[in-house]
């Protein structure tokens, strides 16, 4: 994530949409571990509940990493409610969009 972040920051040719105070390797790096966070919590809440891991939770399996993402990197980057909301939702449907794609191609 750290790199990626890097990489687009580098190619950008002035500031990003949202300008940032500190190098992106940073944003990129607080962001895939907010990603792994969120997934971490919601595999303990999962197994708190009682749902046997490898079992799916829909909607959380495909919001979790968006969520904690966002949540971990907003002190320093937050770009508001509604564009949140709308990485969460797109995010999920295009998991979702890529799963039921990956199963008719025989890939999963």
């Amino acid at each position: 994530a750290a790199l990626v972040c890097y990489v687009q920051y580098a190619l950008s040719p002035s500031d990003w949409i949202y300008p940032i105070s500190v190098p992106s390797y940073v944003l990129g790096a607080l962001l895939g571990f907010g990603a792994l966070l969120g997934d971490a919590f919601k595999s303990f809440v999962k197994r708190q509940v009682g749902i046997p891991p490898g079992v799916s939770w829909p909607p959380y399996d495909q919001i979790d990493f968006t969520i904690g993402a966002l949540i971990i990197a907003s002190p320093i980057f937050f770009p508001g409610f509604v564009p949140s909301l709308i990485v969460v939702c797109a995010v999920a449907l295009l998991h979702v969009f890529i799963k039921g794609l990956g199963g008719l191609l025989g890939l999963r």
